[in-house]
C-alpha cells in the first residue's frame, strides 16, 4: 500500500496513512489497512465491496489469458462513491504503465499473483463482515465476472485495466459522484487528494 486517505463521513474528517507507515505489512495487517479504507465511518461499504470484487475477478480473468505485456511497478487505481444513497458506484483501473514491456507469449505471473492476493483479501474483509455468522441458511450466488471484451471498452485496451503489485489509497469528501471515498493506485496516481 503506498498511502491510505479516506473521508469518514461521521467525523467530516479525513484518515491518511503515508507509504512509510504501510510498508512491511503482515497480511492481517494489510487487510485492515482495506478494510478501514472501505469504512466510511458509519460501517463497511459491502456494496462497494461487492462492486469492486466483480471488477477484479473479470480483471483477473482478461489477465490469465492475455500473454503480450507484463506490468512492471504499474499500479492499481479503485474508486468509490461516497454517497451511501448510490449503491455500489465503484470501478477499478490500471494506471502508471512507465515500466510496462511486451513480451512473448507469457503471462505476467507476478501481477496475476498479486490481483489474486488482493482479490482474496477483500473476500475475506467482505466474508468476515458480511456474512458471519448467518442467522438462517442463506443462498449466495457467484459474483458475475466482467469480460476482456468488456474491459476493452472501460480502459481503451484489452489489457489496460489493474496492477495490485503497488497499493495506494485516497479519497476526496466531495467528487464528480458525490463524496469519493476511495481510491487505489501509486504515488504518481494524478489524482490530488
Amino acid at each position: 500500500v503506498c498511502g491510505l486517505k479516506v473521508y469518514k463521513c461521521t467525523t467530516d474528517s479525513s484518515l491518511s496513512i503515508q507509504k512509510e507507515q504501510t510498508s512491511g505489512l503482515k497480511k492481517d495487517e494489510m487487510q485492515d489497512v482495506l478494510q478501514n479504507f472501505f469504512d466510511n465511518g458509519q460501517g463497511l461499504r459491502c456494496d462497494v465491496l461487492e462492486t469492486i470484487l466483480v471488477r477484479l475477478r473479470g480483471l483477473l480473468n482478461a489477465l490469465q489469458t492475455q500473454r503480450d505485456w507484463h506490468f512492471i511497478t504499474s499500479s492499481l487505481l479503485l474508486v468509490y462513491d461516497g454517497n451511501t444513497r448510490q449503491r455500489g458506484i465503484a470501478d477499478i483501473c490500471m494506471i502508471d504503465f512507465a515500466h510496462t514491456e511486451p513480451v512473448i507469449d507469457s503471462v505476467d505471473v507476478e501481477y496475476l499473483y498479486g490481483l489474486s492476493n488482493l482479490i482474496e483479501l477483500l473476500t475475506c474483509i467482505l466474508e468476515k463482515t458480511q456474512y458471519e455468522p448467518p442467522m438462517t441458511p442463506t443462498k449466495h450466488d457467484s459474483l458475475p465476472c466482467i469480460t476482456a471484451a468488456a474491459l476493452e471498452r472501460v480502459f481503451g485496451h484489452p489489457c489496460m485495466a489493474t496492477s495490485p503489485r503497488v497499493l495506494s489509497l485516497m479519497s476526496q469528501p466531495k467528487g464528480a459522484l458525490g463524496q469519493y471515498t476511495g481510491v487505489c493506485g501509486e504515488s504518481n496516481s494524478g489524482i490530488n487528494p
